[in-house]
């Protein structure tokens, strides 16, 4: 799977988040058209539950190294970028691209997948009922707010002649961990 991701988006200057990425994907012929369907209803039904903090659009021509490439297979997913240090310490995880392979309608592995898909990996520990942890239990309602502290402003955010260029206004760690 081959996200189009925060190095190099597509912007919506009309969207409510005008800086919002617009994350392509690419369902290559190893999945039949049934897949490729709940696939779609997937994305739709996770930008939904997110609050729109990523935009998901299908492309019908394979993405190259960017965005998110499907095919068929066991649940597995690789995401492709470099990771800096943000100004308070953290990792900042700037997807490039992903490839991914899925097996079946299951919404919650689904979910999963694109996650990892996104940069975001595993977080919890087992028995914690959540779509970031190994093995997948669970998408909660906290999973779902997750999205909203990492805008994709703050992670579009390249570091240029060794600065940062993030807009304080997108800035949203929390100083208290």
């Amino acid at each position: 799977m081959h996200i189009k991701g925060s190095l190099n988006g597509k912007r919506r200057p009309t969207h409510p988040r005008p800086n919002q990425d617009t994350i392509e994907f690419f369902q290559n012929n190893t999945l039949n058209e049934t897949m490729k369907e709940i696939n779609r209803g997937y994305f739709i039904q996770l930008q939904a539950d997110e609050n729109n903090s990523y935009i998901f659009e299908e492309s019908f021509q394979p993405l190259g190294n960017m965005g998110i490439h499907i095919e068929s297979g066991t649940n597995n997913t690789q995401s492709y970028g470099n990771t800096f240090e943000t100004p308070l310490g953290h990792n900042l995880y700037p997807v490039i691209y992903a490839n991914t392979t899925l097996f079946g309608g299951n919404p919650i592995v689904f979910v999963h997948e694109i996650k990892r898909a996104l940069g975001f990996h595993e977080v919890a520990w087992a028995g914690t009922e959540s779509v970031m942890e190994t093995p997948v239990q669970n998408y909660s309602q906290e999973d779902k707010d997750i999205a909203q502290h990492f805008d994709r402003p703050y992670w579009n955010a390249v570091y240029k002649d060794n600065k940062t260029w993030i807009d304080a206004n997108n800035l949203a760690e929390d100083l208290n961990d």
